[in-house]
């Protein structure tokens, strides 16, 4: 079995790095129709195939992401299942059509009332994305800018222009404030990243408390009724032995009459304190 865990593990990560290889090579091929060739419906077409291919990337993980929601509530796993669903409410509200199935699920299923924190929810999510979209622009207009400096450089080894030339110092300049733009973008969007993942781990631990909270009150209105329940049994024995005292059948002072009333007072507190506890 670990076996064929290692393989399946060693498959997917083979995977995974091609699949970003050949978004590396569409995106140098675009960037040589457009700079190059200056063939900009061929450059388009290789832009479209990248940003498809991760927006379907976006639409697959959030598939599974759902599907496990779905495995983990049919399994009986609480937690998991709540956990599933709010991460897909959190980190892919443009996958709509599954973000409505998720929050159908935690308010009908699981009996989360909508947070007043979504629509903040939805906007940290935009947020990042806005940040990531720029990211991807700047490291287009980066790559297109050292794509530049090394067309100037084979140039500049078969002598037909000069290291020294103006136009060659501009682009050196192009491309080093083009990395810096690109690093900054970087740093920006891991610091947001960091902030959306704390708040949406605070959202989480404090809906989890509510989790808790209802649960132990539906614990603490069950425990209520078995007392309530006691006691009633309780009553209706006392009542019974008190009516043999009265008859001169049993004595006033008898054991079990005592004890029954120890008990009845024991109960009554127990459930003055349970009582409490609810409306606490």
């Amino acid at each position: 079995m670990k076996t064929l865990l290692t393989v399946a593990m060693l498959v997917g990560a083979s995977a995974l790095v091609g699949a970003q290889e050949r978004l590396s090579d569409q995106l140098r091929k675009g960037i040589v129709q457009e700079e190059v060739n200056q063939n900009l419906t061929k450059a388009i077409e290789a832009y479209q195939a990248i940003v498809a291919q991760f927006d379907e990337e976006r639409k697959t993980a959030a598939s599974a992401l759902y599907r496990l929601a779905e495995c983990s509530r049919k399994a009986g796993k609480r937690e998991q299942a709540l956990a599933a669903y709010q991460r897909v409410v959190r980190e892919f509200a443009d996958q709509t059509a599954l973000v409505d199935s998720s929050r159908r699920q935690l308010t009908t299923t699981f009996g989360l009332a909508p947070s007043a924190g979504a629509e903040r929810d939805r906007t940290a999510a935009g947020a990042v994305a806005a940040r990531e979209r720029t990211r991807e622009s700047l490291l287009r207009e980066r790559a297109t800018a050292e794509e530049r400096v090394k067309w100037f450089e084979q140039r500049i080894k078969a002598g037909v222009v000069s290291r020294d030339s103006k136009e060659y110092q501009q682009l050196q300049k192009e491309f080093e404030q083009a990395t810096r733009q690109f690093e900054d973008a970087g740093a920006n969007l891991f610091e947001l990243q960091k902030l959306t993942q704390r708040y949406a781990e605070q959202m989480a631990e404090r809906e989890a408390t509510k989790v808790a909270e209802r649960d132990a009150q539906v614990m603490t209105q069950r425990m209520i009724k078995s007392v309530e329940a006691e006691i009633a049994l309780i009553q209706e024995r006392l009542t019974a032995m008190e009516k043999k005292s009265q008859a001169g059948v049993m004595a006033s002072d008898s054991p079990e009459l005592l004890q029954l009333r120890r008990d009845l007072l024991g109960l009554q507190r127990k459930l003055d304190e349970l009582r409490s506890g609810l409306k606490r």
